[in-house]
């Protein structure tokens, strides 16, 4: 049955179950709408980063790392050069198993989770909902919370949200391969550098290799599609015949160019996090790491705005917390990927890293983002 709920959050990934565990906690009506049904896959490079390890942890999520691996260290390569950096703290998991882990957390805590669900905002801020088990149904929350992605539709009629993508943006790819391409150790994080994108590996614990891009589009059709040109970037880093085979016949899924951000990320009664808010090409584990902080950060100024007899935030309010808490992890991400475009100057850092150890682990703090104090109610 669908009602008017007090908060209604459209996308289920870890943005969006994040935000619906704590709201729902917190003792608030929670609806959690997807146009998919779980578990389902979904393209990305499967890295939790420390900082998103805090988030689970901090909301006592245990199951939801249950099944993770434990990372330790990551590969860089770029042409005849590698370095290792430490990457302490990390974790591998399915997408498949850590989103549907989540949902079944959000159910738990009194969640209406309604997958297979379509959901559009219309002009007037009212919700339609369609699905082939309740039909059209409009609803009409007291807050929305948008946890779509960069492929979302549901703000589709609202101009103010239109994407506004940066023209030198990559595009992301990624696959489930049975074996490794590379020498691939069950704890390490394996990056591929080229010019034209960069290529991650990191082995899931069932035992098959999570493998994600970001590619220049330009590159990509050049080279007659994604697989051709990951396994280019293979053939320039670790030369393996039968690894580019592998990558050259495997079946990648792809999204829209990764980088960019909204017009507007807050309406009235409406709110965006996660990757629906702002995106920008990640490296290892930043983009599951942001929807996870903007989700807690948002439920905070929600359930703070429910408390008050007249629930109401004032306009810009979410826009500044967002900027404050991600604006830098931004552009730290933008510098690191912007580097390694560049394949000489890549290679003499990882040469000088080689030379002096100090230097990788000053550049693993680069890797993604670190632990911090996050604001949340309980």
């Amino acid at each position: 049955m669908i009602t008017s709920p007090d908060i209604l959050i459209i996308g289920a990934g870890p943005g969006g179950s994040i935000a619906a565990i704590s709201l729902a906690r917190a003792g608030y009506a929670v609806t959690l709408v997807d146009r998919a049904a779980f578990p389902r896959q979904k393209v990305c490079g499967g890295c939790l980063s420390p900082a998103a390890v805090q988030v689970l942890s901090s909301l006592n999520l245990p199951l939801a790392l249950r099944d993770a691996t434990v990372i330790d260290t990551c590969t860089i390569r770029v042409n005849s050069s590698v370095a290792q950096l430490p990457a302490t703290g990390y974790r591998a998991i399915s997408r498949e198993t850590f989103d549907h882990t989540l949902t079944q957390y959000a159910v738990a805590a009194g969640v209406e989770l309604l997958p297979g669900c379509s959901a559009r905002v219309q002009l007037d801020h009212s919700m339609v909902l369609e699905s082939a088990a309740t039909g059209t149904t409009e609803v009409r929350p007291r807050f929305i919370l948008i946890a779509d992605g960069i492929s979302g539709t549901s703000l589709s009629l609202l101009p103010e949200f239109a994407w506004k993508v940066s023209p030198s943006s990559r595009m992301g790819v990624s696959t489930l391969l049975a074996r490794s391409p590379v020498s691939l150790g069950p704890s390490e994080i394996s990056m591929l550098c080229h010019r034209d994108g960069y290529l991650g590996l990191v082995r899931l614990p069932g035992g098959e290799i999570d493998a994600a891009a970001a590619l220049s589009p330009t590159a990509a059709r050049t080279a007659g599609g994604p697989a051709t040109l990951c396994a280019r970037i293979l053939a320039s880093c670790a030369p393996s015949e039968e690894g580019e085979t592998l990558l050259q016949t495997a079946d990648f899924r792809g999204t829209p160019l990764l980088t960019r951000e909204r017009n507007s990320i807050e309406s009235g009664n409406i709110f965006l996090i996660g990757d629906a808010a702002a995106y920008v090409e990640p490296f290892t584990g930043e983009g599951m790491t942001w929807s996870m902080q903007s989700a807690l950060a948002a439920s905070s100024l929600i359930g703070s705005a429910l408390e008050t007899p007249n629930p109401a935030i004032a306009r810009g309010t979410w826009t500044t917390a967002h900027h404050q808490l991600l604006s830098a992890q931004h552009r730290r991400c933008r510098l690191v990927t912007r580097f390694v475009r560049h394949d000489s100057l890549l290679a003499a850092s990882l040469t000088l890293m080689n030379q002096f150890p100090p230097l990788s682990r000053f550049a693993s703090q680069l890797l993604g983002p670190r632990p911090q104090q996050e604001g949340r109610f309980a």
